[in-house]
């Protein structure tokens, strides 16, 4: 495991130096302008924001995907996507998410409550912070902002970063969205290791 904390720890700094948008572009602070786009039924029901891992690199997304509630759409969800802060993609009523296996109409209990504090940069920062990664040269991240039922809104955050040649996801973060706190932390040692681990054996 130390070998692990060391190597991951050899590589951030240098992923901030090559994201100098990473203060521009954030989940939270892009989402008005998805509001713009919505009826007064679902402004300010949001559900939840996805922030796909920017194909061109970087640790900020390149879209941000929005869902909101909305108790007059079918299936209950308007869904929005922003290109770089700027740009609409779409707007849709209907199933948004049948890819990530979501069948079911969004419920209005699922819509985030007030006090949203924390943005997506400062969740990376926190993230990266508690998981001791020193310098080690992410690559990229994934974002999603959720309701869950017991640590209320939070970012889980996955990072990715190069081992032996080829990008893997190195860890996954959950930050609670009022507070900057870390709630959990995983290292995916699978994934930085050369010694893979058969189903069924335990380490």
């Amino acid at each position: 495991m130390k070998r692990l904390v060391v190597f991951f720890s050899l590589l951030v700094a240098a992923a901030f130096l090559a994201t100098p948008s990473l203060q521009a572009q954030n989940g939270l602070a892009t989402m008005p302008q998805a509001e713009q786009y919505l009826n007064d039924q679902a402004k300010g029901n949001l559900i939840k924001i996805i922030g796909p891992k920017n194909k061109d690199g970087g640790m900020t997304p390149e879209v941000w995907q929005y869902v909101f509630y909305d108790p007059f759409a079918s299936n209950k969800g308007r869904y929005v996507q922003i290109l770089q802060g700027k740009i609409l993609l779409e707007l849709t009523d209907r199933f948004v998410e049948t890819d990530r296996g979501r069948l079911l109409a969004y419920k209005e209990e699922e819509v985030l409550p007030g006090g949203l504090n924390i943005d997506s940069d400062a969740a990376l920062q926190a993230a990266i912070q508690a998981g001791n990664l020193g310098s080690f040269k992410l690559s990229g991240a994934d974002y999603e902002l959720v309701l869950d039922k017991k640590l209320g809104p939070i970012w889980i955050i996955n990072l990715y970063g190069p081992f032996k040649g080829k990008e893997v996801k190195a860890a996954t973060a959950r930050v609670r969205a009022t507070d900057g706190k870390v709630v959990a932390f995983k290292l995916l040692e699978e994934n930085l290791s050369d010694q893979k681990v058969e189903p069924g054996t335990k380490r």
